[in-house]
Parts: structure tokens; sequence; C-alpha cells
């Protein structure tokens, strides 16, 4: 995987300029983040994401001032600042290539100037759920409210941070 190598802004002004998706992996120490980096270093991802995305990936004791609930966490950001997707803990190099994909595509309407990307209508699907055992409806549910403050919080923060 090609990982932009400058400050934030400079990877924000670069997707910008090639009117391409601008993506934060951020990371910490576990083994979870272990695995996605090793998801997002797979030839077949970093080829999928080549020529949509600039990519860069941040320490979460580095930059502890984003609003992330989740480590690891891969957040993907459309033209206007937006984020078109959310991914929580670690995905698999092939769940990653489609998650892509339908970034690709959402990015590929906005950029036509398709009407405005709706905010998601639910909780956006995460590894977060998939990776543990199934548990009552209220944790669930807890979860869930969890994540949506999360994708309010770094919609906030990316608006302020794109402008």
């Amino acid at each position: 995987m090609f990982w932009f190598d400058g400050s934030i802004p400079d990877a924000i002004n670069l997707a910008k300029l090639r009117s391409s998706v601008f993506v934060v992996v951020i990371t910490g120490g576990d083994e979870q983040s272990t695995q996605l980096m090793s998801s997002w270093e797979d030839d077949r991802v970093s080829e999928a994401a080549h020529n949509c995305c600039v990519a860069i990936q941040v320490n979460d004791k580095r930059y502890y001032y984003y609003p992330v609930v989740c480590i690891p966490s891969s957040f993907f950001i459309g033209e206007n600042g937006i984020p078109l997707e959310v991914i929580a803990g670690s995905v698999s190099a092939e769940e990653l290539m489609i998650r892509i994909n339908r970034v690709k595509q959402m990015h590929a309407q906005q950029m036509a100037g398709g009407t405005e990307l709706p905010e998601a209508s639910g909780p956006v699907e995460t590894s977060m759920f998939d990776s543990k055992p199934p548990v009552a409806a209220s944790a669930l549910g807890t979860q869930r409210m969890h994540l949506q403050t999360m994708q309010r919080r770094v919609k906030n923060t990316w608006m302020i941070m794109w402008k």
C-alpha cells in the first residue's frame, strides 16, 4: 500500500487536487490493528485503492485529538469532507476490497454531480459486531448508539478540517 508521508492537511489537499477519496487509517499497538494493517498491505487491496485514494496511516498516540471510539478505524472521506464509509475494527482483505469498491461507486456518483449522499439510515456496518459473539439486544443497541455518536463526531471533525 502506498501511504502518504506528509501531514494530514497536505493529504487532504492532494486528495482534493486529484479528486480522490481521502482515507485515514488509525491504528494502535493491538492485534486488531496488526490484522487491519495486514489487510491494507495485501496486494489486491493496494491495487484497488491505488488510483482512487490518498491514504494516510496514523497511530492513535500521535493523533490523540481525533474523535475515535474504536481502534483501529478506517475512514473514507468524500469530496465534500463527509465520511463515505467508516470501518471500526479489523476486516479481511476481501472485505476491505468490497468496501473500497463501494466507496469508489459512491465517490463516482458524488463527482458526477449526483444527488447529495444521504446520511446512513442506520449504523455503518463494522467488523466490531461480526467479531464478537451474539449479545443481548440492549447491549447491541448501546454499541450502535456509540457508533452513531462516533459517526457524528467524525463528520463534524472532518467538516472543520476540510474547509
